[in-house]
């Protein structure tokens, strides 16, 4: 009796593996190929502060969704304003629900005719550890009406508390992400 061996095709997972994850972030945060090393490294570090919160299991690759590269397209752009990188992961995590929906939308068709997402940052980090309380950072993302002066009340309100506030127009490493996909 002869026996044929049957042979399937191995389907891939969906997502992305971290080779693809870390080519992409190369590209959306503009870094060269050479602080590939670097890059890696803070990747590294996020994922041992629990982001993008996969966990593969024994053997297993993790697969990276277009959501958790935006998580951490969004940690990386934070920590890059010297906010440490354990802040911003608890933070990012506790708000994800209200920034999750805003990933998507920073490429849609709307950001790519003008009314780019914005992330806001609002930290409290030494005044609100004084004040019996450990440090805290508000990330919101928010699209402005390009006829509202939106971003200008937002940073107004913020200096008539003496508070300060952040931004960045995330659309446009957002697109950079998602062209390099």
């Amino acid at each position: 009796m002869v026996r044929k061996k049957s042979h399937r095709l191995e389907q891939q997972p969906p997502g992305f593996t971290y080779a693809e994850a870390e080519r992409v972030m190369l590209t959306a945060l503009r870094i060269d190929a050479q602080h590939r090393g670097l890059l890696r490294a803070r990747l590294k570090n996020l994922q041992r502060l629990g982001l993008p919160g996969t966990a593969p299991g024994k053997g297993a690759r993790a697969r990276y969704t277009r959501a958790q590269l935006g998580m951490w397209l969004l940690a990386m752009l934070v920590a890059d304003t010297g906010i440490d990188p354990t802040i911003v992961v608890r933070a990012i995590k506790a708000q994800w629900k209200e920034l999750a929906p805003w990933i998507a939308q920073a490429t849609d068709v709307e950001a790519q005719s003008g009314r780019p997402v914005w992330v806001v940052l609002r930290p409290g980090l030494a005044g609100a550890a004084w004040g019996g309380g450990g440090p805290s950072l508000l990330i919101e993302m928010l699209r402005p009406d390009p006829r509202s002066n939106e971003l200008i009340q937002l940073v107004m309100g913020a200096s008539a508390r003496d508070k300060w506030v952040s931004l960045l127009n995330f659309s446009r490493s957002a697109t950079r992400l998602e062209t390099a996909l």
